[in-house]
């Protein structure tokens, strides 16, 4: 799977290591991650000369990737167009808040505009890699299947209560649950699951 990774360059020098973390976690899950503006940024580097040219590259860029993960916890004019850009090509998009932030902080914007493509999550070094690794499970369900069940009044007022306090609907709240807390957590599914993947 083909990353696109953005963040704000403005205050690079003061949120180097979380950037650099998010680098290397991406790495760690054996995931391609593209070279644009950003990373080049971060290691000293200038890909561009010409602002212009910069940003008709970078829309390239992001129609390369199958994921976008942006790190939004300082504003950033470019990330944001980043994100717009691919949300408007259908690729999913992780916004990534570092968990130390004072939520009254974070954007409306982002706590209201939830929605299949685009999830908000708060990290630090211990949960970022179960946070990337299950959002793109459920961003590289392409296909999804309908399945239905009979649920109890108990699990109708949870739903209702859960989905109005998170703004997502009951079927990405159940999707994503199921993947974190059941799927994530079975070893003996894992085991099966990469078996699989190594015949291939």
């Amino acid at each position: 799977m083909i990353i696109y990774f953005a963040a704000s360059t403005s205050e690079i020098s003061q949120h180097k290591d979380n950037y650099k973390l998010i680098e290397k976690t991406i790495h760690s899950l054996k995931l391609d991650l593209i070279e644009n503006w950003f990373i080049a940024k971060l290691y000293g580097k200038n890909l561009y000369k010409n602002p212009e040219y910069a940003i008709r590259e970078e829309i390239k860029l992001v129609s390369k990737a199958d994921f976008v993960i942006a790190e939004v916890g300082v504003p950033s004019f470019g990330v944001g167009v980043a994100i717009q850009q691919a949300l408007n090509q259908k690729k999913p998009v992780l916004c990534l808040y570092p968990n130390s932030m004072d939520r009254s902080q974070v954007s409306d914007v982002f706590l209201g505009f939830y929605f299949n493509l685009l999830k908000l999550e708060f990290y630090d070094k211990y949960n970022l890699k179960e946070i990337i690794s299950s959002n793109l499970e459920i961003g590289n369900d392409k296909a999804l299947s309908k399945f239905n069940f009979l649920v109890s009044k108990d699990i109708i007022e949870y739903l209702d209560w859960v989905t109005e306090k998170t703004k997502r609907s009951k079927s990405d709240f159940l999707r994503e649950e199921i993947i974190r807390k059941i799927i994530n957590n079975d070893q003996e599914y894992l085991h099966v699951k990469q078996n699989k993947r190594k015949k291939v």
